[in-house]
């Protein structure tokens, strides 16, 4: 197959689709939002190998949900990572994506996962969790609850400041559930309050239990995310999406 998993999805069903049927339902609340603000007096602490999120995988994949591509006016060199070389074991990760020239690449083979941060402090990074394969995922709300349990373990007054997820209502006419997620969280990390997005993808097969899935994970501090969005998560995203099409 001609993809990563963050893009074998892209091949099963297009993001146009998704758009028809948006599941009603969604996360608890973990806080109000606004609770917390205040960021204690903490300077930041060197990056954990992996980022924000690390050594979930062990078994991502992308969320499907539409982004704006970034500014043209601003310029920014990109460098590309070649998966299937750099997951030359794995035939589910392949492709090559962009990154940010000068941006540091934590590559974590055993958990299938890869790291790019814009400095060791970590603050501002984005993750990708390829080719998870674990038959108790079913929905993206599933794994996303899984996600954010590890998520509270290095995210302090995390909340949900909103959430989208969404099914394939074409693939359940084959006996197969695609449900897609994007959920936007606010939190301290590292002393810093912090905006951190969070996309995910879940193909499951009950007649053979089966499950495929995987995510992305971005984020930055608050008051710099949307100009990061905008200047580098939004391309690599993209550049995600990409391979599968």
């Amino acid at each position: 197959m001609k993809t990563g998993i963050l893009l074998l999805v892209f091949l099963l069903v297009s993001p146009f689709v998704l758009a028809q049927e948006s599941t009603q339902s969604g996360l608890p609340p973990l806080a109000p939002e606004g609770q917390g603000n205040t960021a204690p007096d903490v300077s930041p602490s060197p990056l954990v190998p992996g980022g924000l999120f690390p050594g979930f995988g062990g078994q991502g994949q992308q969320g499907g949900i539409t982004v704006t591509p970034p500014s043209p006016q601003i310029a920014v060199r990109w460098k590309q990572l070649d998966l299937g070389q750099t997951f030359g074991y794995n035939p589910l990760i392949t492709g090559v994506v962009d990154f940010p020239e000068g941006w540091l690449v934590n590559v974590d083979t055993f958990n299938r996962s890869v790291t790019f941060s814009e400095d060791a402090t970590g603050l501002v990074a984005f993750s990708a969790y390829l080719a998870i394969q674990d038959p108790s995922i079913r929905s993206a709300e599933e794994l996303a609850q899984r996600v954010i349990a590890i998520l509270s373990q290095n995210v302090t007054n995390l909340a949900i400041v909103s959430q989208d997820f969404r099914s394939d209502p074409q693939a359940a006419q084959n006996t197969v559930s695609i449900t897609y997620g994007r959920v936007v969280f606010s939190g301290i990390f590292q002393g810093r309050n912090t905006r951190i997005a969070l996309q995910l993808y879940v193909m499951y097969v009950p007649l053979a239990q089966y499950s495929l899935a995987g995510i992305l994970l971005y984020h930055a501090p608050e008051e710099v995310f949307q100009e990061k969005l905008n200047t580098y998560f939004n391309h690599m995203v993209t550049s995600w999406e990409k391979q599968g099409r």
